[in-house]
């Protein structure tokens, strides 16, 4: 991938703006009808089945087959997406921006949309476009400066309240059918310049247009929430990498992987020794005590109860043996 390539920064969108005021999915979690290896049918929750309940709560599928949940709900009639496209050898100025700003922005290195050729006016109107025909409700969003236009280092390429549902389809053009994944993920212990300039060096090394790093703040509800309060162990303040190598050719399948396996080690001086298991591949089984963290030693302990044999085995596997 060339130097033309583009850093994105989008700013109060989705997830990561949601994820501070109201918690993870799992902090609103209120039961869950689970089947167990023997093949008992039990309801989970604070009340009934706590521990498998905790467990539950980011241990994966290593203790049953949930087959509903009840979640808490939170009124939410749109969220507002602002989408900043800047030439890659700009990302330092977006990145120093998403530092010292307010903890409710998400920012991400993305794909250049294909129809675009250079940093120019015409990559606005690219970004526009791709993003306009994601809506899926009649109510399309539409480029506007207010009241996005706060700052004057950061003007905004695109920006429109989204009704949530839609906005949760953004990223979709991204992930194309057919293509051949390899995913690592760590967290920053800060989001450093020298951070930032590894990971502009290796988006420009990207064997494919189709790869993609982001980087995810984690703040507010998520972080007032114990260590030990749910399975999930990572609650402090900070920034998750998810590193995507994706292609469609499988002859590039070893340049693939590698070139995701050489990102993360020229970033590890930069990461705090914790993983987020959802973005973890196949083959990080030994990234599983990270994952878990304090909370690995527990969570082995309710796996001999609820599944001794090791039924669920294939996934991030909580061995019972351990």
């Amino acid at each position: 991938m060339s130097t033309t390539g583009i850093a994105g920064l989008t700013l109060g969108g989705g997830i990561a703006r949601l994820m501070g005021k109201h918690g993870m999915a799992i902090d609103n979690l209120l039961s869950a009808e689970v089947v167990l290896g023997s093949g008992e049918v039990v309801t989970a929750s604070e009340d009934a089945e706590p521990d498998l309940f905790w467990a539950l709560r980011g241990g994966g599928g290593n203790f049953g087959v949930v087959t509903s949940f009840e979640y808490r709900a939170h009124p939410l009639a749109s969220v507002l997406a602002v989408v900043v496209l800047h030439p890659l050898e700009a990302a330092p100025q977006p990145f120093s921006f998403y530092r010292e700003s307010p903890p409710t922005y998400r920012t991400s290195f993305l794909p250049r949309p294909p129809s675009c050729t250079r940093p120019t006016d015409r990559e606005r109107s690219c970004a526009e476009s791709r993003s306009a025909t994601r809506a899926t409700t009649p109510t399309e969003p539409r480029p506007t400066s207010a009241p996005c236009a706060s700052s004057a280092h950061l003007p905004p390429t695109w920006c429109s309240a989204w009704p949530y549902p839609a906005r949760n389809t953004g990223a979709d053009w991204l992930f194309h059918e057919g293509a051949l994944s390899y995913w690592k993920s760590a967290f920053f212990s800060e989001l450093s310049d020298q951070a930032v300039e590894v990971m502009t060096d290796a988006f420009e090394r990207a064997p494919s247009e189709l790869c993609a790093l982001g980087v995810e703040d984690f703040h507010g509800a998520v972080t007032r929430v114990a260590p030990t309060a749910t399975a999930y162990p990572h609650r402090e303040p900070g920034y998750n990498l998810l590193l995507i190598s994706q292609w469609t050719d499988p002859a590039q399948t070893d340049t693939g992987i590698a070139w995701a396996r050489e990102t993360i080690d020229a970033l590890s001086p930069y990461m705090a020794d914790r993983s987020y298991m959802n973005y973890l591949p196949a083959d990080d089984q030994d990234r599983v005590r990270h994952a878990y963290g304090r909370n690995h030693e527990r969570l082995v302990e309710l796996k001999r109860r609820y599944d001794p044999d090791n039924l669920f085995r294939l996934n991030h596997n909580i061995d019972p043996k351990a």
